[in-house]
């Protein structure tokens, strides 16, 4: 709709214009220039402009800036209110710029437990994360749990049970047997863990989507 149209619309209906177009949009055929299949597509576009506006509004409540917001809406669309509001710490996995921090006061902001399995296993991946954007390709299974602990406050076992969770969901791939420093008199076995994105691209096939999430971009 171009401006001369608008304004068309507004000079037709007035200040009633929004309402006309959420509950009775048959009716902008009675304005000049309006064909049946222009009626639809303005009222298509209007509620979609409207739940997209909703879901900015109610981004922007718990303190995600714009881009961010957009980031999120573009991941998961109309599931966007409902799937922050089941589990704010899902967008560490999906989205760009959310991490641990973020995720805590955005599940304080919707009284979401904040001690639950979900933080964990997030918390796990966020070291992860920030190990790779700090350039390691992999963290050794024991020093992954250690920094996880201490950022998180939570006992060993939480840790090394949310490690398998997220083994098992795929998210993140184990070497059991990775050798390090490449040093064969001082060869110490132990388990690597990678994001399991980058196992995947390093090995050079797909990566299997997580159920029940998006991926975001490589770092």
């Amino acid at each position: 709709m171009g401006p001369a149209l608008a304004k068309r619309i507004v000079d037709h209906f007035g200040v009633a214009t929004p309402n006309i177009i959420d509950h009775y949009p048959d009716r902008l055929a009675e304005v000049s220039g309006i064909g049946p299949k222009r009626v639809g597509s303005i009222a298509e576009s209007w509620r979609e402009r409207r739940e997209i506006n909703e879901v900015m509004m109610f981004l922007r409540g718990l303190g995600i800036g714009p881009g961010t917001a957009v980031s999120i809406y573009k991941c998961y669309g109309k599931r966007t209110e409902a799937t922050v509001r089941s589990n704010p710490y899902q967008l560490i996995y999906d989205v760009r710029g959310i991490g641990l921090a973020k995720a805590d006061d955005i599940a304080h902001s919707l009284g979401v437990a904040q001690d639950g399995e979900e933080r964990v296993q997030a918390g796990v991946y966020h070291v992860l994360q920030e190990s790779v954007s700090n350039g390691h390709v992999y963290l050794p299974w024991d020093d992954l749990a250690e920094q996880a602990g201490e950022l998180l406050q939570v006992a060993d076992d939480l840790v090394q049970k949310a490690i398998e969770q997220l083994r098992t969901a795929r998210r993140i791939h184990v070497e059991e047997s990775l050798y390090v420093d490449g040093r064969p008199a001082q060869v110490t076995a132990q388990r690597g863990v990678y994001l399991g994105r980058l196992h995947y691209h390093e090995e050079g096939v797909n990566y299997p989507t997580p159920e029940g999430g998006g991926l975001r971009g490589d770092p």
